[in-house]
């Protein structure tokens, strides 16, 4: 251990050490290490929906028999699921979110 370290040492001794959720131990009153950068998208954000587009449930994606395929109108937005009238439903189905669905024309 050169002279530096021991001195550094001795002067850590008497503060108390704790990891930080990266796993890095950090001497209590070290200043926080800078948060790392965010990385850049890989590919744009998808637009998102909104009340009056049309829309048609993914393949794979419906929840029950009676939106297998469907179309309809999203009427509402209240939460992460969408309120999308189905064409010759006349109840809102609230269940699906933007990901289970594709915009339609």
């Amino acid at each position: 251990m050169s002279f530096t370290q021991k001195i550094y040492a001795s002067r850590q001794a008497d503060r108390p050490i704790y990891a930080t959720r990266s796993g890095r131990k950090m001497a209590e009153g070290d200043p926080m290490p800078p948060a790392p950068a965010a990385p850049a998208p890989s590919e744009p954000a998808p637009e998102m929906l909104k009340v009056g587009d049309r829309v048609t449930v993914k393949e794979g994606a419906e929840h029950d028999e009676m939106t297998k395929g469907k179309s309809g109108e999203v009427v509402e937005i209240s939460t992460p699921a969408l309120g999308i009238k189905f064409d010759g439903e006349e109840t809102t189905h609230k269940w699906y979110t933007d990901a289970e669905l594709d915009k339609s024309a």
